[in-house]
């Protein structure tokens, strides 16, 4: 951009008038080139994760980004490629901060319980609660993993309040693109203080750009006050 401005503001036969970009737009392309940096030498040990060998190259790729992002990401692949996978490996990854929360819509919650029995398969499958009614929120052992939809979440907001998860993963993410949402608003404090929150979705954006801000917002706070 200075290059850019600089080249501009010597030309003498352009008449220009300049917006200057916000500040925190170049705190966070400084903090995006420091970042891929660390990329290109992060490592991960895929002995560790259970059924990594069926992994594609770019699943694995989409791994790597979100654990070297300490768990904080947007996963935005077209459908089909696998986006639950790479979600469900990123936070295996952090199973000693467990149990992880998934935030999905109501018809994706069986979905969900089959993919981590499918490739989680140290994962006891009593210990995954699919909350159906708010009766189910009331549980009497720890569950390594607790499913709820987006519908359910506001009704049952003080039990998992009560959990504080520090790993969450909130699936078709584009549910809270609405600030002023009850579920969004619901979300928003679920996840406050989650150092672990994948976002997945294949159109984060559906018509205009401002549906991001939400899901930025919740992925990092200071950066994206307003």
């Amino acid at each position: 951009y200075d290059d850019v401005l600089s080249k501009l503001q010597s030309s003498p036969n352009l008449q220009i008038t300049l917006t200057t970009p916000p500040k925190f737009i170049y705190k966070l392309a400084e903090s995006y080139s420091s970042f891929k940096k660390r990329l290109e030498t992060f490592k991960i040990d895929w002995s560790k994760l259970p059924n990594s060998d069926q992994l594609m190259p770019f699943q694995k790729e989409g791994i790597t980004w979100a654990v070297c992002r300490n768990g904080r990401a947007i996963i935005a692949d077209d459908m089909g490629l696998g986006k639950t996978v790479q979600a469900l490996m990123s936070t295996y990854y952090f199973r000693n901060e467990w149990p992880l929360l998934i935030v999905c819509p109501s018809s994706l919650r069986n979905t969900w319980a089959d993919a981590i029995i499918q490739w989680l398969p140290d994962v006891d499958p009593g210990a995954i609660n699919v909350i159906y009614t708010a009766s189910d929120a009331h549980y009497d052992y720890k569950p390594d993993v607790v499913i709820v939809s987006y519908s359910m979440a506001p009704k049952i907001k003080v039990e998992l309040m009560r959990t504080n998860f520090k790993v969450v993963i909130l699936d078709e993410s584009h549910f809270v693109k609405t600030g002023k949402a009850l579920r969004t608003q619901v979300v928003q404090e679920l996840v406050r203080s989650t150092p672990r929150l994948l976002l997945l979705s294949g159109t984060p954006m559906l018509s205009k750009p401002i549906e991001m801000f939400t899901q930025l917002q919740l992925l990092d706070r200071a950066s994206f006050t307003s």
